[in-house]
């Protein structure tokens, strides 16, 4: 069992104010089905140079893995499950780890022989009304959202790559 671990409960995650990650838009230069794929390969562990996930189940749309993601000086380790619909809509949820709750969303869009990937996330840190929210807000969502951006960026050299760009464009600021 992974260290110190919440269950994910939805009656509980009403009652409390979740913090926003940061939205993300990127465009890679690659197919949707070849982005689609890539984010895949992150959460089963087959992206090469991604960080260590051991598949804990996989059906044909969904994957639960447990993640180790390095955030400041730390590693977390979480489980989370990724439901995989087709071509270009991807959601996850925690089911074990550090925060109370954690939800996110991607979605692919083709825009002129390139992918547009949007991400749309937030977590809960505590059940503590207020304190909780106010502790995520300062202290947890700044790693979050670089442990985010890492991934994402990942994603997208790894799809570049994949399309057959060498070099993989630059990220947006």
């Amino acid at each position: 069992m992974l260290g110190d671990t919440h269950k994910y409960h939805k009656s509980v995650e009403l009652q409390t104010m979740p913090v926003k990650l940061k939205s993300r838009n990127i465009r890679i230069n690659a197919p949707r089905d070849v982005v689609f794929q890539a984010i895949l390969a992150l959460v089963t562990g087959n992206l090469l140079g991604g960080e260590p996930v051991k598949v804990r189940s996989r059906t044909a749309n969904t994957v639960v893995s447990e993640l180790k993601s390095k955030g400041g000086f730390r590693v977390y380790d979480s489980v989370h499950e990724f439901t995989f619909e087709p071509p270009g809509h991807v959601t996850f949820t925690q089911l074990e780890g550090p925060l109370h709750s954690d939800r996110g969303e991607i979605t692919l869009r083709e825009v002129e022989g390139a992918t547009a990937l949007e991400f749309r996330g937030e977590f809960t840190w505590s059940t503590v009304p207020i304190l909780g929210w106010l502790i995520g807000s300062i202290n947890i969502a700044s790693i979050y959202n670089a442990v985010i951006a890492r991934h994402l960026l990942h994603v997208q050299a790894v799809a570049e790559v994949r399309a057959g760009h060498q070099t993989p464009s630059p990220p947006a600021p």
